[in-house]
């Protein structure tokens, strides 16, 4: 079924992702593409923003340009020493959302100027097939993950879109 088929891309793109190391979990995406994924973990964790109540990993969600969000961000890369310490899920239904592209281009700069190539196995790009984000995705040498077509942003929790990241945050995935 559709649904046996999600779930095998999801354990996949999650077993490429985690490790006993993680200590990071980058969301990158506005609206749909992150609010489902934030409000699953504050109702796991019973609280919200970068204090949730899980010691590793931190999942952080990068929904804004805000100078002093990306400052932080920059500063938590700093105390980093391996590529496997931090995972980038890029979010973006159409591959073009603006917030989503510019955190992303900023943040992967980052971990490529510290770790070089190596920081290209720990970005995954969930996106619609071919889209922009699809594409340099593929160039790039990110993992990928297809939203399904008739899955809107809004809806998409329960799609690639929140699975990925709940998983790496320690939800179970058959319980939700």
């Amino acid at each position: 079924s559709d649904d046996e088929v999600l779930m095998q891309r999801v354990i996949a793109a999650v077993a490429s992702l985690r490790s006993s190391s993680l200590r990071l979990v980058f969301v990158v995406g506005i609206g749909g593409s992150n609010l489902g994924t934030q409000a699953v973990l504050e109702a796991c964790s019973g609280v919200s923003g970068w204090a949730l109540a899980v010691p590793r990993p931190q999942v952080v969600f990068l929904d804004t340009t805000e100078s002093a969000l990306l400052q932080a961000v920059a500063e938590s890369l700093e105390v980093l020493s391996a590529p496997e310490e931090v995972a980038v899920l890029l979010i973006s239904k159409s591959g073009a959302t603006t917030e989503t592209v510019a955190n992303g281009a900023v943040l992967i700069a980052k971990l490529e100027a510290k770790f070089g190539g190596r920081a290209a196995e720990h970005v995954l790009a969930i996106t619609d097939e071919n889209s922009a984000l699809w594409v340099l995705a593929q160039s790039a040498g990110w993992a990928r993950v297809a939203i399904p077509v008739q899955v809107g942003g809004r809806y998409s929790v329960l799609s690639a879109v929140g699975l990925v990241p709940l998983a790496l945050a320690g939800v179970d995935l058959a319980a939700l």
